[in-house]
């Protein structure tokens, strides 16, 4: 396995990066003054994303910290290239999160909630598939997963978005069908939930 340095330098400045963007639009969505309920996809799906939310950030914080302290569960015979691999999709996922706060603007919460002045955003990403955040996230959990050629962030991660896209998805879909209407079902006929439909 190729010295971690590399890996973990990569992974603080994807952190920092990802928690600078995600500081900047929740300022500029909360200037808006509207209050965000949290609740709205259910209590037990809340708790269940935290449960697994909680250990994969304290694992990616004591990884970030020291990768020493997340050896335990580490392959060390794990291929350099899988890793390489991992930091390209990090840059994805990077790319796509940026470009969908940029189309997503104030419509922004980290709830299932459709704001009262929110609009149906069909550009930019949205113009390819209805979740590109989801995607983003998923795109950051599996590069996460590579970077750190660590197990458990992998499956807790990675689960943690099985779950989302499965479930919480189909919630915030029925919220966007109450706020837009046809508008949204035209929208949704010609767009992927996940994935771009090709024909």
């Amino acid at each position: 396995m190729e010295s971690e340095y590399p890996f973990h330098m990569l992974l603080l400045a994807y952190s920092f990066v990802m928690i600078s963007y995600r500081a900047y639009y929740m300022g500029y969505v909360d200037a808006s003054g509207e209050t965000v309920p949290k609740l709205e996809e259910g209590i037990i799906l809340r708790r269940l994303r935290y449960s697994l939310g909680l250990p994969f950030i304290l694992g990616v914080v004591a990884y970030l910290l020291n990768p020493n302290w997340m050896r335990w569960s580490q392959w060390s015979d794990f291929p350099d290239a899988l890793r390489w691999v991992g930091v390209i999709i990090l840059a994805g996922s990077v790319f796509l999160y940026g470009w969908t706060h940029r189309y997503l603007g104030k419509n922004f919460t980290d709830t299932v909630y459709v704001r009262k002045e929110s609009t149906l955003i069909q550009g930019g990403p949205y113009h390819w598939v209805r979740h590109p955040m989801y995607v983003s996230a998923l795109m950051a959990a599996i590069g996460i997963f590579l970077v750190t050629a660590n197990w458990f962030l992998g499956v807790v991660g990675i689960l943690l978005m099985f779950i989302i896209m499965r479930w919480r998805t189909p919630i915030e879909e029925q919220k966007l069908i109450e706020r837009y209407g046809e508008a949204y079902h035209r929208y949704a006929e010609r767009t992927g939930r996940f994935f771009p439909k090709l024909w």
